[in-house]
């Protein structure tokens, strides 16, 4: 407070430095207060990104600078790498042909077609190994023009995913027990055996063979062994039946004591014969009984050919057991 002449008293004014300090100082204190609440922001989502394993790469078109996060590096076993660009680092670690699919994609963000881009591709680790990652890509920065400058993306270790789908994928096409192909494969195997690759009934070129084989008196050794026995039993089968049919043969289980073998290239009668008569020697650990059919492919469908291989079984177990008969042809041996 000061006096005058009149003995009034009024506030003395600051000077004018002394405001602009003070407002300097407020705006420090904001822009601090504010740099605080994003390093904060920061350090959780860099938290969130690592607990749940993504990656994080930013890719400064423009410059060519590109950078990965220790998450993104981990994913591959790496602490550093040595500065690469992304091209570089995809074309060194990504499969070829599946970089060349992601490259076509990120160049519609590039143009400016899309600003969002996503590829599952298997990446090359530090031991040699593979995994299989999602990457996302958005386009954050353009140029007037519209061509991107700045995509940020991220990578997500897919490979779980992927085994666990392969897996139910292997369980929904093969028999647990044997690892042989299930009933459904069985059928779409004999299907396409009797069709070209048109879709269309062949010119009756070649023939088709089906067998069909059954264990004998497969429930007397469950009985008498226990079930752990049969299994065996079931396996040892199952690895003769792997051993003497490759591709394009197929072998498998359609049953539970019962297997079934497409051939679908028969070149003659008598070599389907004495495919037929080998497989009856089986003698241990439980011998069989086989039955077996072949026809022009344009001569029959599926439901026919099964239909004579079973009728062939069935005589081969009537004329007792261990044998093989070839359908229309009689007892073989």
């Amino acid at each position: 407070m000061v006096g005058n002449p009149s003995g009034a008293k009024k506030e003395a004014a600051l000077p004018a430095a002394s405001a602009e300090a003070e407002a300097l100082r407020a705006s420090i204190r904001h822009l601090q207060e504010r740099l605080a609440a994003l390093q904060s922001a920061k350090d959780r989502l860099e938290l969130a990104l690592d607990n749940t394993g993504i990656g994080v790469w930013d890719w400064n078109v423009s410059t060519g600078d590109f950078w990965m996060s220790d998450a993104a590096l981990a994913l591959q076993g790496y602490d550093t790498l040595p500065p690469l660009s992304f091209d570089t680092v995809h074309e060194h670690y990504v499969w070829p042909q599946e970089w060349r699919e992601w490259r076509a994609k990120l160049l519609g963000c590039l143009k400016g077609h899309t600003d969002y881009a996503e590829h599952e591709h298997q990446l090359r680790c530090r031991d040699g190994g593979f995994i299989w990652v999602v990457e996302r890509a958005r386009v954050v920065a353009r140029t007037e023009a519209g061509r991107a400058v700045r995509i940020i993306g991220t990578r997500t270790d897919t490979t779980v995913r992927r085994e666990e789908e392969e897996r139910l994928r292997w369980l929904a096409q093969h028999d647990p027990l044997t690892g042989l192909p299930n009933r459904t494969v069985f059928n779409e195997m004999l299907e396409a055996a009797l069709m070209d690759r048109d879709g269309d009934p062949d010119d009756g070129g070649s023939m088709v063979g089906l067998i069909f084989v059954d264990l004998d008196h497969f429930k007397g050794v469950n009985d008498a062994d226990g079930h752990e026995r049969g299994d065996q039993v079931l396996c040892a089968v199952a690895e003769r039946l792997r051993e003497r049919f490759s591709a394009p043969a197929t072998a498998a289980r359609i049953g539970g004591d019962e297997f079934g073998i497409v051939l679908p290239l028969v070149e003659d009668a008598a070599t389907f014969a004495k495919a037929c008569r080998e497989l009856a020697e089986i003698r241990q650990p439980i011998s069989v009984s086989v039955g077996g059919a072949i026809f022009s492919r344009s001569g029959t469908d599926a439901a026919t050919l099964k239909r004579a291989a079973d009728d062939a079984l069935y005589q081969a177990k009537r004329q007792g057991r261990a044998r093989a008969v070839v359908a229309k042809t009689g007892r073989i041996g």
